[in-house]
């Protein structure tokens, strides 16, 4: 999983930044990978990297991107990327909150009562 993330994001990447356009802010954001902080399986969705980036001009503006994939035969195709948690100034600094809607891994929990 780590690999397939890894080369989507080498793929997608230009002039040493992931491009990323933010729905939200209607706007490329320009990205530097930090990690994957966790991989997510759901039976029938498939898998969910939770990724840590950070602006390539701010380091200390963090963005948090999951990037979904489905199996495909004996490989992962990717299905939609999102921001999970986007960065907020807080007084000198940067803070990442989470943005609506939730999660793709909380979808299944919301379609069965109980």
């Amino acid at each position: 999983m780590k690999e397939t993330v890894e080369k989507v994001i080498a793929d997608r990447s230009k002039d040493g930044a992931f491009v990323f356009h933010d729905p939200k802010l209607d706007a490329d954001l320009n990205l530097n990978f930090e990690q994957i902080k966790i991989v997510r399986g759901m039976s029938g969705y498939g898998w969910f990297a939770n990724t840590i980036f950070h602006d390539k001009e701010e380091p200390k503006k963090q963005y948090a991107l999951d990037f979904w994939f489905k199996p495909d035969g004996d490989k992962l195709t990717l299905m939609d990327i999102r921001v999970q948690k986007g960065p907020k100034r807080d007084g000198d600094g940067w803070i990442m909150v989470t943005r609506l809607p939730v999660a793709w891994w909380w979808l299944p929990v919301q379609e069965h009562p109980g």
